[in-house]
Order: structure tokens, then sequence, then C-alpha cells
């Protein structure tokens, strides 16, 4: 069936049902009473999200942060937990990716030459959230999603992954639900790639998606699957592999059981769940993991490249040594079905205001 078949029309749609007409449910741990209550206004404090009007750095770049509802900025720029990032550099950083995204044509935004909208946030070794900013119009969800991104690179890029991960044991599931062992994905990995998760590989958010589809190299039918995939035959929206697993206990025995409370995985590092989408980096001194940047809201490689891209610069203005992880260390020296592993992948000529073109070549 064609496109044109199935096209809607607004005119023929029913009529809203009036107020009062239907049944409301409550649902546990979200809602305590069932009533229809009245909005905000988005974009002030009581909404969650609002302009910056404190950090003299974001000034001039439209910078949005999350409020408490109190008018308090929930994740300013401050120093890593674990005191390898100062909170000067954790504000350039997440300034730097800004200026990128301002810049950055949209991939997904209507009419065509609109700016990029995003949300950035960077975390410390600990997964501590160190600052998150936001442009105005960035899509709510990727709030999390930019914080799963940051956290995942990390926790891959950490050369005690394969412990953290070997020593979590899923919770007992109904017959119909089964998780195998994480540490299943552990031997997967390290059977495709020798010393995975040990050896202090900087993997990008990319390059765990490459691994993690059910085809590998994907798109090609019988090939596969990727180690932290479900085998083709197996998968479904529900059963994907790992991202699923990891938070599948929490999902089944506290969400849908009526309370919804602590982290979605046993693993401090990956408490909001992993993602396989591309919009993450490792933060390095030298050869030394000290944090990670993720950005999500628009196309995964202009997600990329604020991220790359972002630290790239801040790197270059600071000068105290953060920058992307040295070129030999980066996953994509890794070689696997189909070529190699692919690190990020920034859009050819990306930018509203010049004409360049392959920007984060050589960097």
């Amino acid at each position: 069936m064609d496109s044109e078949a199935i096209v809607s029309n607004p005119a023929a749609a029913p009529a809203v049902p009036p107020v009062g007409s239907g049944t409301l449910v409550t649902v546990a741990a979200y809602k305590s009473v069932a009533a229809v209550t009245a909005g905000v206004p988005y974009g002030n404090a009581v909404s969650g999200f609002r302009a910056d009007t404190t950090t003299a750095a974001f000034a001039g770049l439209n910078a949005q942060v999350l409020d408490d509802g109190a008018g308090v900025n929930r994740y300013p720029p401050i120093a890593g937990t674990d005191g390898l990032l100062t909170q000067a550099e954790v504000t350039r950083i997440l300034a730097e990716a800004m200026r990128i995204a301002n810049r950055a044509r949209a991939q997904i935004r209507q009419p065509l030459g609109l700016a990029a909208q995003v949300n950035i946030t960077v975390v410390d070794t600990n997964a501590a959230i160190l600052g998150l900013i936001r442009t105005p119009d960035a899509p709510i969800f990727g709030t999390d999603v930019a914080v799963q991104k940051a956290r995942t690179a990390l926790l891959f890029s950490d050369p005690n992954a394969a412990a953290l991960l070997n020593a979590l044991v899923p919770p007992p599931l109904p017959p119909l639900l089964p998780t195998p062992p994480i540490s299943t994905y552990v031997t997967s990995m390290q059977g495709l790639i020798p010393g995975a998760l040990t050896n202090g590989v900087a993997y990008s958010n990319r390059a765990i998606g490459n691994l993690a589809r059910p085809f590998l190299p994907d798109g090609i039918n019988g090939s596969g699957p990727g180690p932290l995939s479900k085998p083709f035959a197996q998968w479904s929206p529900f059963a994907v592999g790992l991202q699923l697993d990891l938070v599948r206990g929490k999902v089944v025995t506290n969400i849908l059981a009526g309370a919804n409370t602590g982290p979605c995985a046993a693993i401090p590092a990956v408490a909001n769940g992993i993602q396989i989408f591309p919009g993450s980096v490792p933060i390095y001194r030298g050869n030394v993991l000290v944090g990670a940047i993720g950005v999500s809201g628009d196309g995964i490689d202009q997600d990329d490249m604020v991220a790359f891209l972002g630290l790239a610069n801040a790197g270059i203005a600071l000068g105290t040594g953060i920058a992307n992880a040295p070129a030999a260390q980066r996953a994509d020296q890794i070689a696997v079905p189909g070529g190699q592993l692919r690190y990020v992948s920034c859009p050819v000529a990306p930018f509203l205001d010049t004409n360049g073109t392959n920007v984060c070549d050589g960097i």
C-alpha cells in the first residue's frame, strides 16, 4: 500500500469527547489522584525548563537549564566528584558544544535551514552529572537520553567495565521473560574483540551501537548478531539484547508492579540504562579517562558532531589537556566483520554559517 492510500483527513476526524465523559485511571507511583489538572507555560521555572540567567560562559548562546520548580538550576556546571575535571573545564565543554549546535544545520526540522536543537550533558567517572544545558526547542525526552549516552560511553570505555557487568545478577522473572546472565554479553564481546571492556579502549555510542545490532555488519541479512544484541531470530522490540536486559528486572518487578523507585540498572554508572544511538564520546586527559559528554535531540550525525567537535574545541581553547581520546585508543581501530567499528560520523557540510566540509576530519 502506498503512502497516499493511508493519508488521513483531519476534517473527518471524530469529535473530541467532552471533558468528564471518560474515565480517568490512576497510574501507581506516577499520579496519586486521577484528575485533569491545568498545565504550566513551558520555559519558566515551574515547567522545569527555563533560560539560563546566571552562567557568564553561556551568555549569548540561548541556553536553557533544568529548574527544580523554585528557580534553582538542577545541574549547574560543577567540578568532577572524582577530582578529574574542573568546573571551568565542564563549563567550557558545555559552552563549546552549544556553539556547535547553534551553528549546525538540523536534520529533523522543518522548514529546512533551521539550527539543531539538542540537550548536552557532561558526566564524570562516577557517572555524576556535572552540568546539563539545552537549546530552547530541544526534545524533552532527549534530556534523559543525553545522560544515558554520556554514561554509556563512560561505562564501555572504563577498564573495569567487564567486572561491573559480570557482577550483575538478573532478578527472577516470569518464564515468558527470560533474561540471560549479563556476563553472557561480556563473553560474546570478548570473543569478538579480545580484551574488550578491560583494555581501556575508548568507545563512543556509535561504536557501541555497531555492536548492538542483530546484524553485524548492519543491514547484511544472515550476518551477526553483534555481541550486545539478540540473534535476529530472537530479536524484537521486547528482546533487543543488553540494552533491555540491564533494566528488564526493574521494569517488570518494580515499575509494572506499581512501584517507581530506585535506579533502572544495578550499575551506578548507568543508573538510567544504556543508550545505543550515536551522540556521545568519552573525555580524556592524555590517555586517562576523565568523563564523557552526551548529546541528544537532532539527527545522530548532528549529535555526534556536537559532542565530538564541541569537546575538541573546548580542549583547544582551554589548553588544560582535556580532549577526545587519542586516535590510536579509539574503538574505530577495532576490526569486526564488515570492516572497522565507527567512532563518530559528522555531517559532510553541517553548518548554517559556512560552507566548511568534513569538519571532524583529523581531530
